[in-house]
């Protein structure tokens, strides 16, 4: 009897962390717009955005944004590409791959630790490619859901 309550009770903890995951998996998807910078090295850290920039993130690995400078180092009205969802440094991370006509192998990668906080999107530049000493992250608010396509 001790068994079946034991291997009852894994069975619950291992289907239970599966279907939260699930969860925050597809809280992702969907258009994000920037609210919110944080700026570390700024007198005033954070910093409220007005019209910020969308990134639109798909269950089918595509990602679109209107940010002209998000790697690329040319001015562009959107730039597409593909994410994946990664471990980074034993945390949560998003690494997008824009292409960029400028570039030799016209792909530049993008890496961003994630988090969500209440309704945000929290990307902060990961230690691998972080350019801001100080600290700075990017919060989102989601827009719209993402809309799948029906045949």
């Amino acid at each position: 009897m001790k068994n079946l309550i034991l291997i009852f009770l894994l069975n619950m903890s291992f289907f239970g962390c599966q279907e939260e995951d699930l969860k925050q998996d597809s809280t992702i998807y969907g258009t994000w717009q920037l609210v919110e910078i944080y700026d570390g090295g700024s007198p005033k850290p954070n910093q409220s955005v007005k019209n910020g920039y969308q990134l639109t993130i798909t269950s089918s690995g595509t990602a679109i944004t209107t940010n002209q400078t998000i790697g690329c180092s040319s001015t562009y009205e959107q730039l597409n590409g593909s994410f994946s969802l990664e471990q980074i440094d034993d945390k949560e991370a998003i690494v997008f791959e824009f292409y960029c006509p400028e570039l030799d192998n016209n792909i530049e990668d993008v890496e961003f630790y994630l988090e969500f906080n209440d309704d945000l999107l929290v990307l902060t530049p990961t230690n691998r490619v972080n350019t801001c000493f100080e600290g700075c992250e990017y919060e989102f608010k989601k827009i719209a859901d993402e809309i799948k396509q029906t045949d």
